[in-house]
């Protein structure tokens, strides 16, 4: 189900990087965030009754990404002059797993506060007890949460980007 993600990455940051290169960046990477904002608040309100309901917005959080990630780049590297590209190349990959760090935090805070603390315990110690409702339940209302807030903050940025000056 995971692989997903990563296969409609590859797909399509090849295609959104020749793209950009040719009509610029600021629009392909603002429409991959869109895409990737609309994936995380979907879901955030499916009900999951199959693997579909998983596989199909995780391939457009992979679209998503696909267009936002080649152009963001280019966009970046275009921005300095060529003595400087070592230095923004590394000052993009320190953001990029800050927020990715960040971003798993604040999602792991998020659902170890919606998960009653006998289950935390457990997943924590290696001692699982039984998944009953109330855990499932628990679970799914973080998860939810986690979206929500993931979309929103996709979508704040797609908006942002789109409202950048003209530009690559």
């Amino acid at each position: 189900m995971l692989v997903a993600e990563p296969v409609f990455m590859v797909i399509f940051s090849p295609i959104s990087g020749k793209i950009a290169d040719k009509y610029g960046s600021r629009i392909m990477a603002s429409l991959g965030m869109a895409v990737i904002g609309i994936s995380f608040l979907i879901l955030s309100w499916i009900t999951i009754k199959n693997v579909y309901d998983i596989i199909i917005p995780l391939s457009f959080i992979g679209i998503g990404f696909g267009f936002f990630t080649a152009p963001n780049t280019n966009s970046v590297m275009g921005s300095v002059k060529g003595e400087r590209f070592g230095i923004a190349s590394g000052t993009l990959g320190t953001m990029r797993f800050t927020g990715q760090i960040l971003s798993i935090s604040v999602a792991s805070a998020i659902l170890s506060n919606a998960l009653p603390k006998k289950m935390l315990l457990g997943i924590f110690t290696g001692i699982m007890q039984t998944a009953s409702v109330t855990y499932i339940d628990a679970f799914v209302t973080g998860f939810r949460i986690s979206m929500l807030l993931s979309g929103i903050l996709s979508l704040v940025g797609a908006y942002t980007s789109i409202l950048k000056n003209k530009g690559t």
